[in-house]
C-alpha cells in the first residue's frame, strides 16, 4: 500500500509474519516498490525485477543495497510511522497514523504465486 506523508512516499505491506514500512523507492533505479510484488517473504521490484527481503530490506541480488525501513509501530489494523525523515517541519511533534488493510488472502503474499505490493 503506497502512502504519502509530507512529500515523502513510504510502502508499507502486510505479510503473514507482520507489517513492514520501507521508503517507496528501489535504491538501484528508483523505481516505486509499491509497483513491484511480494512472494514468499520478498519484495520484486517491478522495474528491474531486483528482490528485497521484507524482514532485512537487503537486496537478495545484490547485497551492498538495502531498502531504508521506516519505523513505525502497529495496533490492530492501524500503522502509525515514527519516523523523524516524515515529519513537516510544522508538524515536528506528529506521527503519521494510516491504516494498512489486511491481503484479501494473506497466504497468497508467501505461497509462490506473485501479489502485487500492498
Amino acid at each position: 500500500m503506497p502512502v504519502e506523508q509530507s512529500g515523502n512516499k513510504i510502502v508499507v505491506i502486510r505479510t503473514e509474519k507482520g507489517v513492514v514500512a520501507f521508503e517507496d523507492v528501489c535504491p538501484h533505479a528508483l523505481w516505486p516498490l509499491s509497483g513491484g510484488t511480494v512472494r514468499d517473504g520478498i519484495l520484486e521490484c517491478a522495474g528491474h525485477c531486483w528482490e528485497f527481503s521484507l524482514e532485512t530490506g537487503q537486496c537478495i541480488d545484490v547485497p551492498d543495497y538495502c531498502l531504508k525501513a521506516i519505523p513505525m509501530t502497529v495496533q490492530g489494523d492501524n500503522v502509525r510511522l515514527e519516523a523523524p525523515s516524515i515529519r513537516s517541519a510544522d508538524h515536528a511533534d506528529e506521527a503519521s497514523t494510516i491504516t494498512a488493510p489486511a491481503p484479501t488472502n494473506a497466504a497468497t503474499q508467501t505461497s509462490s504465486h506473485s501479489e502485487p505490493a500492498s
